[in-house]
């Protein structure tokens, strides 16, 4: 792996836990969801939830939603890969946790175990830039990898989404002083 290429994934089927915790539709991993590597470490998939409409914006234009897969490693440093979603054909995976996802406050179990890679674009050209969680405290810990190419899912089941958070996305941030790399 090239120092300048974005992260290599590992992930693999987990049951995960769907949790409606307040703020998003969240999938906590259950046993071994699998990692990702790069610059030399090998970071674990811990969570991954939603965002609508999309924390991240090209030139300007948001989709309808993002995903953020948080993985960690065991002495701290997080890194992140957000992928874009936007109405189109649908997506088996996406509508197997809208089905699932509680409506309030709680936890629900998948009937199968889920595999992640299905929620990832064909492209992997990849935006990367050193930020913050989106999410109070918003601390300057996450290495993001943002693909530029969007994956679709059902309109139905973004309005499913919708129905319960209808707005959970941070506003647009200035990149400011940040580096952002397109790695292709």
């Amino acid at each position: 792996q090239a120092a300048g290429d974005g992260p290599t994934l590992a992930w693999k089927p987990d049951a995960f836990r769907i949790v409606n915790n307040g703020h998003t539709i969240q999938a906590d991993v259950v046993g071994d969801a699998g990692t990702a590597t790069m610059g030399g470490k090998t970071y674990t998939l811990r969570q991954f939830h939603f965002h609508a409409p999309s924390e991240h914006a090209l030139n300007g234009e948001r989709t309808a939603m993002e995903a953020h897969f948080v993985h960690d490693l065991p002495g701290g440093g997080l890194l992140v890969v957000g992928v874009f979603l936007k109405p189109g054909a649908p997506n088996a995976a996406f509508s197997e946790l809208m089905a699932t996802a509680p409506r309030s406050e709680g936890a629900a179990a998948l009937k199968a175990p889920l595999d992640p890679t299905a929620l990832l674009p064909a492209q992997r050209a990849t935006y990367r830039y050193e930020g913050s969680l989106t999410t109070p405290p918003c601390s300057e810990v996450v290495d993001w990898n943002v693909f530029a190419e969007p994956i679709t899912v059902a309109e139905a089941d973004i309005a499913a989404f919708r129905a319960i958070f209808p707005m959970n996305a941070r506003p647009l941030q200035a990149v400011n002083r940040r580096f952002l790399l397109r790695l292709n």
